[in-house]
């Protein structure tokens, strides 16, 4: 994307241009919250803190304002990205030793294993009531091929 002009002309801020397949560096966004926690107790500015830190000035605003609410803590961070798994490390293992038993055994007519009946065997094992359509990582996970209908 070097060199790449946008509608207007200008060249497109390296900041701004999402990288698709990376993961974030949990660390190093903790210390930079870390660092823009720092700077306000010390008085800085938000608009200091933004341009300092690269970050937006809305996200400044944001950590001032949890900053003000709750001290350095409220900036620690989750600790993780994204939602928090549906299923624990137990469950994943229990879902992965039946797939690999094969569909048949859990009653499938062929040795096919697909999205909806990993979903059903995911559901049999885990609790009935929460509806898992989102199978293909588990499936994925156990090293099976999944036939996706057509």
């Amino acid at each position: 994307m070097a060199g790449k002009k946008t509608g207007s002309g200008e060249e497109p801020d390296p900041r701004k241009v999402k990288q698709r397949g990376t993961r974030r560096d949990l660390g190093a966004l903790r210390e930079r919250r870390m660092r823009a926690a720092e700077m306000f107790a010390a008085g800085r500015r938000q608009i200091d803190v933004a341009v300092e830190l690269e970050v937006s000035q809305q996200t400044a605003s944001r950590w001032f304002r949890q900053w003000t609410e709750g001290g350095s803590e409220a900036l620690e961070g989750a600790g993780r990205a994204g939602r928090r798994p549906r299923l624990d490390d137990t469950q994943v293992e229990v879902i992965r030793e039946e797939l690999l038993k094969g569909p048949q055994a859990h009653g499938f007519a062929t040795g096919v294993w697909t999205l909806d009946r990993v979903a059903i065997v995911i559901e049999r094992l885990t609790d009935p009531s929460r509806r898992f359509r989102r199978a293909h990582g588990v499936s994925a996970s156990s090293g099976l091929r999944v036939r996706m209908r057509s």
